[in-house]
């Protein structure tokens, strides 16, 4: 619940002084950061393994498959897993998000906006898969050859993070994954107080100013941000996020 807290609050500081300029800076910066040391990661177990064709014959058929044991587990169904991560949570967030959209929309022009969203699409989506997985592809390479005990997926990350990187280089990717939470924070924010002005606020103030409906959006901001840190202990008492 602190760490909830502190990060909240950290991220509606900048982006309630700073607005989407501010979001769209922080979170490029935090974005890189986060695809280095994810591949990073996949280098090092690599390296330890004694190389790529090591790590790959390390790993188990199933981790190799995009659907290994199709619906056997009803419980896990992989059709169910495709349309609500690849579909529901990437695609569709990527680019009906309210959040997502207004960066677009910050674009230069209508050209800037198609070539960044054919590069988010075509090059950082690729190389974020990858980023994604590499946590448990090397956990499980280091598991079969016998480097590492059985552990919970849950914690395959932050388990071959902590057992392949000096403190230093664990520590940052720490801070990758404490910036990829403030990433999501600081997208929303802006984007329900853009909704809040532009669908409540002006429709009811037709004559309102920039400042005025500058003062109601940083409001808007810090009182989402409040409202999200509420939720947290109920969202606690699941067993998982996917709950």
């Amino acid at each position: 619940f602190l760490s909830a807290l502190l990060v909240a609050s950290v991220s509606t500081t900048y982006v309630t002084f700073g607005g989407q300029t501010s979001v769209i800076m922080t979170d490029l910066f935090q974005g890189v950061m986060l695809l280095i040391t994810g591949l990073l990661l996949l280098v090092f177990g690599a390296a330890y393994l004694g190389g790529f064709a090591d790590f790959w014959a390390y790993l188990p058929r199933g981790h190799r498959l995009a659907f290994p044991a199709f619906n056997a587990d009803p419980s896990y169904p992989a059709v169910g897993i495709f349309w609500q991560d690849a579909m529901a949570n990437s695609a569709m967030f990527y680019f009906l998000n309210q959040g997502m959209v207004m960066r677009l929309m910050a674009a230069r022009s209508v050209d800037d906006s198609r070539k960044a969203m054919a590069t988010m699409l075509l090059v950082l989506m690729p190389i974020a898969a990858l980023v994604v997985a590499s946590g448990g592809w090397v956990g499980q390479s280091l598991v079969s050859a016998g480097v590492l005990p059985e552990m919970e997926p849950k914690e395959a990350f932050f388990v071959t993070a902590n057992f392949l990187s000096t403190p230093g280089i664990f520590g940052l990717i720490m801070a990758a994954l404490t910036a990829a939470l403030m990433s999501t924070v600081d997208t929303l924010i802006p984007a329900i107080s853009a909704i809040a002005v532009n669908d409540i606020y002006k429709p009811l103030n037709p004559t309102a100013s920039e400042s005025q409906m500058l003062k109601v959006a940083r409001i808007s901001a810090v009182a989402i941000a409040v409202f999200g840190v509420l939720l947290v202990p109920i969202f606690q008492s699941f067993g998982s996020i996917y709950s």
